[in-house]
């Protein structure tokens, strides 16, 4: 997004005081250098079951519109992200050396909800992805699923890791993580420098690529809320997977492979069109589970969810043209939206006057 920049003491229109573009979810998480920064201000993550299934309901009502004959327009809108460029906090601030900080970060004034769940479902849809690839045979028509879920694998790393410098152990790194919680660090342990449970659970999945330990890392209080969340996007996740499945009352409206797997869903999804795929993915329901056809279409099911929430779903991302008109425009969302308590409320304020007061809030009644 190019930027416009103006002196201090230079005169500005209001029209010229934010940067706003339209993004595909692809587009705002694309950097894979940048992460984004949570301040202290920001309440925790509060995410729940009924936050994970709107947001699933939405997503799968669009696909059946863009799997209809007339969907070619179908998009979801998740709302506006604000990010303003972290420019004034030292590296050792943000990181445990210098060489740990990204390559550019983004402080998130609102929308940390939506990025941090859409982290966890990236890593859930990744690794349904990655295990199901893995069953298909080697050669075609299979391979080409194969291939194309390697592609997915890639694009889908990115909404939840960014790329640390170079000698980094491991070479990833958490996209999102918390003042006063985490830090980035080069090559130090998770537990030490990730502490808030999105960041903690990111950060061990990085580094084992199991699911099982990524849970088991959490706190048994703390960790909750993550914790029941991704439970939830699996369960839908399978569900999507296993929608061709007969016998099965879905818990989610997904269009059935006979609607998917048209030949424009396909160019949509795949990027071309094989009409060997079409003819198996199709029989894909009178065939046992562990066929590789069935598997290639649980797949398929995982791809089309992909492609839409990759390159259809998007935000409004606006951007302060000073960092500090960021902090303003949280203290004026606390006055819309979810009500706040009163810690939450005054808590923004206190942290920014404790700068020029020297004192640490925390340590205050």
């Amino acid at each position: 997004m190019t930027k416009r920049t103006h002196g201090r003491d230079e005169p500005i229109r209001i029209d010229e005081a934010y940067d706003s573009d339209a993004e595909s979810i692809e587009a705002l998480f694309g950097n894979p250098g940048e992460g984004f920064f949570v301040p202290r201000y920001q309440r925790e993550y509060t995410w729940e079951e009924e936050n994970i299934t709107q947001l699933f309901d939405d997503v799968v009502t669009r696909i059946r519109e863009l799997a209809s004959a007339n969907g070619d327009s179908a998009i979801t809108f998740l709302g506006t992200i604000i990010l303003t460029p972290l420019s004034r906090l030292s590296p050792v601030e943000v990181a445990d050396e210098g060489r740990a900080r990204p390559a550019g970060v983004q402080i998130v004034v609102d929308g940390q909800q939506r990025l941090s769940t859409i982290a966890l479902l990236a890593i859930q849809l990744q690794e349904k992805i990655r295990s199901l690839s893995q069953l298909l045979p080697g050669s075609e028509p299979h391979i080409h699923l194969r291939n194309h879920s390697q592609d997915l694998i890639h694009k889908l790393a990115n909404l939840y890791s960014l790329e640390g410098r170079t000698g980094a152990v491991p070479q990833r790194k958490p996209k999102i993580i918390r003042e006063d919680y985490d830090l980035w660090t080069f090559d130090g342990d998770d537990k030490s420098y990730y502490k808030s449970p999105v960041a903690l659970y990111v950060a061990t999945y990085i580094r084992t690529r199991d699911l099982v330990k990524a849970k088991d890392a959490l706190d048994s209080v703390s960790g909750t809320r993550v914790r029941n969340n991704v439970d939830v996007i699996n369960e839908y996740l399978e569900a999507i997977g296993n929608i061709h499945a007969k016998n099965i009352t879905p818990i989610v409206d997904f269009p059935p492979l006979a609607v998917s797997v048209s030949k424009r869903m396909l160019e949509l999804v795949l990027g071309f069109y094989d009409p060997r795929l079409e003819d198996f993915l199709s029989a894909a329901p009178d065939v046992p589970s562990q066929h590789p056809d069935y598997i290639a279409a649980s797949l398929y099911n995982l791809f089309v969810f992909a492609y839409y929430v990759l390159e259809r779903c998007g935000v409004n991302r606006l951007e302060p043209l000073h960092e500090d008109w960021g902090f303003d425009m949280f203290q004026a969302l606390n006055a819309t939206g979810t009500p706040l308590t009163a810690m939450e409320t005054f808590r923004s304020q206190v942290i920014q006057a404790e700068t020029s007061a020297g004192f640490s809030w925390q340590d205050t009644p």
